[in-house]
Order: structure tokens, then sequence, then C-alpha cells
């Protein structure tokens, strides 16, 4: 768990990031059946990363004000010091997922995307929103483009109009016809797994195919592993 904006009082700063993690959490096995198991100890956290499912959780609250998503690379323990060692999407853990975001707006994003996106057109953009700490800012836009997943206040999936509309839910993989919003609040359950995580068919299938990107790409670097 980490917290991405200027200096605050450290202790609210904590609890703050303690919260989100939290509401992260709670989202994701609300949404998706996804259970996180996190790290408690500094030695596992340091040797392995944040939890045993290797994602990453950023609390970031000023993305809508600033219009920008802020991106760790880089960190130091004291502004003092005269090097800064990699950080965030930069460091070499068990992540494969970074989620960042606060409670009204969260991108899922595959790490190794967000490693390409830095070295391709970032790098040289890269700024100190305080002294300890190196970033760059992913416009919102783009963030969206690149994300696996965005949250935004509730969930996605909801019926626009009356008019019957095609969902794949990102819980089970089903697709179906959803329609007649106020008979189902206008929110689409999945008929198959009963879950609320369900996108707009155009926008399952370009999810769809950027987590199987991820997966593949995890299962490459597993099988690399499981050799050593």
């Amino acid at each position: 768990m980490h917290t991405n904006y200027p200096d605050a009082d450290r202790q609210t700063v904590f609890q703050e990031g303690l919260e989100f993690q939290d509401f992260v959490a709670n989202l994701l096995l609300k949404e998706m059946g996804i259970v996180i198991s996190n790290y408690s100890s500094k030695y596992y956290q340091q040797t392995y990363g944040e939890n045993a499912q290797g994602f990453e959780i950023k609390l970031d609250r000023q993305i809508l004000e600033t219009g920008h998503v802020s991106i760790e690379v880089a960190e130091k323990s004291k502004a003092i010091n005269k090097s800064f060692v990699p950080s965030g999407i930069m460091r070499e853990d068990n992540s494969w997922l970074y989620i960042q975001g606060n409670k009204k707006i969260i991108f899922i994003f595959g790490k190794k995307t967000l490693r390409q996106l830095y070295q391709a057109k970032y790098k040289d953009k890269v700024w100190q929103p305080k002294s300890t700490i190196k970033t760059f800012r992913l416009p919102i836009a783009e963030a969206r483009k690149y994300a696996l997943k965005v949250f935004e206040n509730e969930h996605y999936g909801r019926i626009k109009g009356g008019k019957i509309v095609r969902f794949g839910c990102t819980n089970c993989g089903f697709i179906f016809d959803a329609s007649e919003p106020e008979v189902i609040s206008n929110t689409v359950i999945c008929p198959k797994c009963d879950s609320n995580a369900c996108n707009e068919f155009e926008e399952y299938k370009e999810f769809k195919e950027r987590w199987e990107e991820v997966r593949r790409w995890e299962e490459e670097e597993a099988r690399k592993y499981l050799k050593k």
C-alpha cells in the first residue's frame, strides 16, 4: 500500500492509505470475486510484495482535480539521501497488476504496460511531487485507453436508455442482452453468475483482450520462473 500526493501528516496519510487498500479489496471481492491476501510483516512486504496475488495498490486522491494519474517510478527514504531507488512500477517484486486511484475513480493497469509507456513516452518527463518521490503524469484519457479496467463511482455496466444492450461479464465471461432498466434498478446483473461486473460488449471485448494479453505474459514469466 502506498499513497501518492504531497507531504501531509504521516499518520493521516498512512491511515488513508490503509482505508483505500481495504476499499479496493472489498470492491474487487464484490465486483469481480477476487480475494486479496495482504502481507502484514515488513519482511514479506519487502521480500515478496504487497500481497500474494501481486496487486500493487496506490492511493492517488487528486486524479480528477489534476487530470492525470501520477505513476511512481523512484523514491528515497530521506530527502537528504543522494540517490533514488526504483519503486512503484519499477520495483522488482511479485506485482503484475497496478491499481491506482481513489474512491471516485480507480484504474487497474498491467504493470508491464505502464513500464512500456514509461520507457517509450515519459522517461524524460519525470517530476518530483515531493522531495522523496519521482513520478510521471499519465493523462486521464491515456489512462482510460491503457487500463485493463476502470471503476468510476460504483461500477461500469449501466444500461443506457430503455433499449436492449449487449453485455459481457468480466467475472465469468458470459455474454448476454439486457433491457428494461427500471426492472433491474438500472444495474446490469449477470444471469449466469449473479455478478454486477458487467461492461457493454465493446468495452468488454477490449477488457478481455488486454486482460488476456497480461495473463499470457504472466504465464510466460511463470514458466521461466519454474524452469529455474
